[in-house]
């Protein structure tokens, strides 16, 4: 029973851990975006 909850909280921490990760990874990407269009911005 114990072993059962202790798998339960990992499994909870393991998709959190994705979720954050996914969402960084987008994060990341639209600042990247970002950071270009303020460049060409600039630039024009």
């Amino acid at each position: 029973m114990l072993l059962y909850i202790n798998t339960k909280i990992k499994l909870r921490q393991n998709t959190f851990n994705c979720i954050t990760n996914k969402v960084i990874e987008t994060h990341i990407i639209s600042i990247l975006l970002f950071i270009l269009k303020f460049f060409r911005m600039l630039h024009i």
